[in-house]
């Protein structure tokens, strides 16, 4: 078990993000969103952020499950771990940043429009 307790910190940083995200969303200017409304979207919005979370997360999961322990002790993995690790940050703070931009664009959250 002590080598999935690394996972739980980007589990909670995505969470946090997006959920900081939903927030500062709904407080724009050019939004108006009532209590019960709020409450509903940060509850559905945290079940979709969960589902995402698990979906971004399940390949280093995999990989934590099936590395033998005196390989995931290495300088070189423990390194890489890292380096995923800030790079997961980078995109999550990335993808926050450019969510505001779109909405900027084109008044919702990201959708097809951002695929393409």
């Amino acid at each position: 078990m002590k080598r999935y307790r690394p996972l739980i910190w980007p589990l909670l940083l995505l969470l946090a993000i997006s959920l900081l995200t939903r927030v500062a969303l709904t407080f724009r200017p050019d939004v108006k969103v009532d209590a019960p409304g709020l409450a509903g979207a940060i509850a559905v919005g945290s079940l979709y952020d969960l589902t995402a979370a698990i979906y971004a997360l399940a390949p280093a999961l995999l990989l934590t499950a099936l590395l033998p322990d005196r390989v995931a002790r290495w300088r070189v993995v423990r390194a890489l771990a890292i380096l995923s690790g800030a790079l997961f940050c980078f995109v999550l703070l990335f993808t926050a940043t450019s969510e505001w931009i779109f909405w900027d664009e084109f008044g919702g959250r990201f959708n097809f429009i951002a695929v393409d």
